[in-house]
């Protein structure tokens, strides 16, 4: 092959690669909720966060900074334990919240709260994620 031949073919297949294989992959989500990347699904609405507790709270401070239908709140005053919960307002949003907590060996999981449909209370205990239902 001579060389301005061997220069296009060059130009041609890396404009192909720069255009097909560096399309960014959808990232994962839960309920519409955005996770943090790389997390591991250890049962239903529950990941494993592969950042430790500050990178994970990071993660969703950027993710929400300027929203006003997401609050931040410390439900649990121990000492020894490390969580948050993040509470959205957003009624049309599938998730109501999402409990982010460090273990003590560590590990960072987080909880994603499904908004429940009008039967149930909205209310739920922020540190179990169970719903309590309300009987007339």
């Amino acid at each position: 092959m001579n060389r301005p031949a061997l220069a296009v073919a060059f130009t041609v297949l890396t404009s192909l690669a720069s255009t097909t294989s560096l399309a960014a992959a959808p990232a994962a989500e839960e309920l519409g909720l955005e996770l943090v990347p790389y997390s591991k699904k250890l049962s239903e609405r529950r990941y494993q966060s592969q950042r430790d507790y500050e990178g994970t709270i990071k993660f969703f401070k950027d993710k929400f900074k300027g929203w006003k239908t997401i609050r931040w709140m410390r439900e649990v005053s121990l000492p020894a334990v490390k969580y948050i919960h993040l509470e959205n307002s957003n009624d049309k949003a599938a998730w109501e919240g999402v409990n982010i907590y460090q273990l003590k060996t560590g590990e960072v999981r987080f909880y994603v709260l499904k908004r429940e449909s009008s039967a149930t209370s909205t209310s739920t205990k922020a540190a179990t994620g169970v719903p309590v239902t309300q009987t007339p």
